[in-house]
């Protein structure tokens, strides 16, 4: 994804609905602050350092979308999955990921087990929960979890997701 701001004394909402069809990362009204500027190119660093991400799910087919929806973030990632957290314990001890995102109902070691060996290894990952189940997900609150995605949960959620982790403002926020 290209990283492009719009800049115009314009602030018209087909305008810039219009913008973000063209995969604008954002759209700058003036006249701005440099606040804006400086919320910009902070994005901007964060964005284009590499982040490695390890997907953990029980289901071949939502790793893979989940990597695809990825793919399509303005973020530079380098995306990694497992089945199960036996496999993926063992691939992040060999290469720690900055972020992880975790099914929470797996079959052997679930998504509550699964967190619980990720964090008595590396206690400041960030993990992000994936549930149906939005009791799962309260439960496992107490273990931490850095955020939490319901499924099903659209591109959007996952860019506002890393945000969100990153402490970055999303796009058109200002």
């Amino acid at each position: 994804m290209p990283f492009f701001v719009v800049i115009s004394a314009d602030d018209d909402v087909a305008q810039i609905a219009r913008m973000r069809q063209l995969s604008a990362y954002d759209y700058l009204v003036k006249p701005f602050g440099g606040d804006a500027i400086t919320r910009i190119l902070k994005t901007y660093e964060r964005v284009k350092a590499r982040t490695s991400v390890l997907i953990i799910d029980d289901s071949e087919t939502n790793r893979s979308i989940i990597r695809r929806l990825l793919e399509r973030t303005v973020f530079q990632l380098d995306i990694a999955g497992a089945p199960d957290g036996v496999s993926a314990f063992e691939l992040y001890v060999k290469n720690p990921a900055d972020i992880v995102f975790l099914d929470v109902n797996m079959p052997g070691l679930d998504g509550e087990q699964t967190l619980r060996i990720l964090r008595a290894h590396s206690p400041n990952v960030r993990i992000i929960l994936m549930s149906g189940d939005q009791k799962s997900l309260d439960s496992l609150a107490r273990y931490r979890a850095t955020d939490y995605l319901r499924k099903p949960f659209r591109p959007a959620d996952l860019d506002l997701v890393i945000h969100k982790i990153f402490g970055l403002d999303p796009p058109f926020a200002a």
